[in-house]
C-alpha cells in the first residue's frame, strides 16, 4: 500500500535496491525478486520455468495460469529500457519518438501513461503479496 507519508510502497523499502546499496546489479534485483515469487506460485501450485523472468513470473501468479493479462507498464518500462540502455540512435530512437508522439501527442502525455501503466501494475503487484 502506498503510504503518502513515507512516499514508500511498504513492499519496497524492504528491498535491495531501495536501500541505496548501488554495488547490486540488476540480476541481483531480479534474483531478490524470484524467490517470492516463485515461493507463491508453488504454494498455488502453477507451474514456472527456471528460465522464466520477474515480469512472467509475476503474470502467471495474477492470472492463475490462465495467460490472458499482462503487466503492461512493467512490460513497456523493460521494452525502453532495454532499447535506450545503448542509447539507441538512428531510425529505431526516431520510430520510438514517432509512435509516442502518434499515440498520446507529446511525450509529456506519454510519460504520463506509462506511469499510469506502472502504477497500476505496481498495485497489482502489492496485492498479489498481500
Amino acid at each position: 500500500m502506498w503510504h503518502i507519508s513515507t512516499g514508500i510502497v511498504h513492499w519496497w523499502k524492504h528491498c535491495p535496491s531501495a536501500q541505496v546499496d548501488r554495488q547490486g546489479t540488476r540480476d541481483d534485483f531480479d534474483a531478490w525478486w524470484r524467490k517470492p515469487i516463485r515461493a507463491k506460485l508453488d504454494q498455488a501450485q502453477l507451474p514456472y520455468t527456471d528460465k522464466d523472468g520477474t515480469i512472467p513470473l509475476l503474470e502467471k501468479l495474477m492470472n492463475k495460469g490462465q495467460p490472458d493479462q499482462k503487466l503492461q507498464g512493467l512490460r513497456t518500462v523493460q521494452y525502453l529500457r532495454s532499447k535506450t540502455k545503448g542509447h539507441v540512435g538512428g531510425s529505431e530512437a526516431e520510430g520510438l519518438a514517432q509512435q509516442a508522439l502518434m499515440e498520446h501527442e507529446t511525450f509529456g502525455n506519454h510519460f504520463r501513461h506509462v506511469c499510469q501503466l506502472l502504477a497500476d501494475d505496481l498495485e497489482t503487484v502489492e496485492r498479489l503479496f498481500r
